[in-house]
């Protein structure tokens, strides 16, 4: 690790090999994550939900509408996306959720 000093600056120079292997946002769990083919998003509410995934850029890649049950998760297909860092957003009618997913 290369550590660089500026004033009262500390910098740790050396990237982040890894994400939390459970992204906990207060609507919704997903996970894996890193993620390869599949993740699983657990809502903490029921009703329709609308799930999008974005790149780093704001470009929207995925837009899929789904029926939420309690404490039933549902699974959504990645593997057509590349490796690389997204943004999952799921929404309902009350709130917008975001969570940080990284695709291997």
């Amino acid at each position: 690790t290369t550590q660089v000093i500026s004033g009262k600056y500390f910098f740790d120079t050396e990237l982040p090999t890894y994400v939390n292997e459970l992204a906990v946002n207060n609507g919704f769990e997903i996970f894996p994550n890193p993620v390869i083919d599949n993740i699983t998003i657990k809502p903490s509410f029921t009703g329709n939900a609308i799930v999008e995934i974005y790149t780093v850029e704001g470009k929207k890649l995925m837009n899929q509408t789904i029926s939420v049950q309690t404490n039933i998760p549902y699974t959504l297909d990645i593997s057509n996306l590349e490796s690389g860092i997204y943004f999952a957003k799921l929404s309902n009618s009350d709130k917008i959720y975001t969570c940080k997913i990284v695709i291997q």
